[in-house]
């Protein structure tokens, strides 16, 4: 996280069209879909919406003791990607949409 605000009304109206297009489509049984929103330092609607595969690269994390038992951290945008995966293109600034089997 970058320190910027989430706009959750901007993320709301990004998402529409893909839930729209969700809800339209048929799923199979046993599957999915996950969905990867960009936050994207501009306000245009819509994103590109983009299928991929789901990237499985480890990112840095570390879990620190605490008086409540761990504290978990991330640096989730140094996570090293694969090219053309979900977060390759929701690193990119497009929306990444995954059918995952269950």
């Amino acid at each position: 996280f970058d320190g910027r605000s989430i706009s959750w009304p901007l993320a709301a109206q990004r998402l529409t069209p893909v839930l729209d297009r969700l809800l339209k489509g048929t799923q199979e049984p046993g599957y999915f879909f996950n969905v990867n929103l960009p936050h994207p330092e501009h306000t245009r609607i819509p994103l590109e919406t983009k299928s991929a595969h789901v990237d499985t690269s480890p990112d840095k994390k570390m879990f620190t003791p605490n008086s409540n038992g761990f504290k978990y951290t991330a640096i989730y945008h140094e996570r090293q990607y694969q090219t053309g995966s979900d977060i390759d293109y929701c690193f990119n600034g497009d929306i990444s949409m995954s059918e995952i089997k269950v």
